[in-house]
């Protein structure tokens, strides 16, 4: 079974809704093995960040979403971007959702691009899963 990747900070759309219970009900739905962090500061420090590691290695496709910045102090301090540069760098298809609150600058700033579409809550973002994770299981092994 195909694995996929999912980080994000956030735990809620604006509108509600998680975007990791989305993620885990489309690859369930997919018949792709859902694995999700959350990118939290102290993940940084954690001893399951070679598990983190070791999941990332390996998926078939990556998964990042940005969600409302003001939720917390430094969106650029989000763990979630290192991993995204990271699966680029890999070479492992990436699907990279920000909110249309978070701010485009820190994509630049830490070399993400393209710099993702804002999208517009649990519709759009489940919409661009969707697309993204059919590629997945449609491309030959």
């Amino acid at each position: 079974m195909d694995q996929a990747f999912f980080i994000s900070r956030y735990l809620a759309f604006p509108e509600g809704g998680s975007p990791q219970a989305l993620f885990r009900d489309t690859c369930n739905a997919l018949g792709i093995w859902p694995v999700y962090y959350h990118a939290r500061r102290s993940f940084l420090s954690s001893p399951s960040l070679n598990g983190l590691e070791s999941d990332l290695h390996k998926s078939k496709s990556i998964v990042a979403y940005f969600g409302d910045p003001a939720s917390i102090s430094n969106p650029g301090d989000d763990h979630a971007l290192t991993v995204a540069q990271e699966a680029y760098q890999l070479g492992v298809p990436v699907l990279v959702c920000a909110s249309q609150l978070y701010p485009t600058s820190v994509f630049t700033t830490h070399g993400i691009v393209p710099v993702p579409s804002p999208v517009d809550g649990a519709a759009e973002f489940k919409r661009l899963l969707t697309e993204h994770l059919q590629l997945l299981i449609s491309r030959p092994q």
